[in-house]
């Protein structure tokens, strides 16, 4: 079960990224996938989730980033000006899906 999610993670990161959340449908995905429609719908219950659901891991990344990054800044201010860059520029790449 994990494999099949996983590829339809990866296949909607992908449609998303390479044409946005409003060019991209469900059979594409499942296509991608390489499953059925009703499969990806007993992994999300609709196409936004899905949405949510591939970039709530983006963002966790991109907040982990920032986290990171911030740590080696000692005035706080920049030090929440460099988290906060890191989960904008995470967004930029995908502009779309935002």
């Amino acid at each position: 079960m994990q494999d099949k999610q996983l590829r339809i993670f990866s296949a909607a990161a992908a449609l998303f990224t390479e044409r946005g959340f409003d060019a991209v449908g469900t059979q594409e995905i499942a296509e991608r996938a390489d499953v059925a429609v009703g499969t990806v719908f007993r992994y999300a219950s609709s196409k936004a989730e899905l949405l949510l659901m591939v970039y709530n891991r983006e963002l966790r990344d991109a907040i982990n980033t920032g986290v990171r990054a911030a740590a080696a800044v000692a005035d706080p201010v920049e030090s929440v000006n460099v988290l906060v860059q890191a989960v904008l520029a995470s967004s930029a790449r995908n502009p779309a899906n935002v």
